[in-house]
């Protein structure tokens, strides 16, 4: 949490990665104690599953996953992003609450 504050008091960028799907079960409180500094947020899809079953939200239709930029946000001028990658399937870019695909440049 140290690092999200001093991110945010000096106007910088807070990046978080999900890590692993254990860490929503695990580590919620934590992890949306931070959340509200996250400027940039990467995940893999079996990690932002897990972490939509932690909320309840329904995991079957990955619009669904939008509901990661409109959660709280400390410094609103900023806008969030959310980065979820799908192994070989395309990347998929979450902004301001719409879902863009972007292709992998791999």
């Amino acid at each position: 949490m140290e690092v999200a504050r001093h991110a945010h008091k000096h106007d910088r960028m807070f990046m978080m990665n999900l890590s692993a799907p254990f860490l929503s079960q695990f580590f919620k409180e934590p992890m949306m104690a931070a959340m509200p500094y996250v400027d940039l947020l990467f995940g893999n899809e079996e990690e932002v599953q897990a972490f939509a079953n932690e909320h309840g939200w329904n995991t079957k239709d990955v619009r669904n996953w939008q509901k990661l930029v409109a959660l709280p946000k400390e410094n609103p001028q900023r806008e969030r992003i959310i980065i979820i990658t799908q192994g070989p399937m395309p990347v998929l870019l979450f902004l301001v609450a719409k879902l863009k695909n972007s292709l992998c440049l791999c």
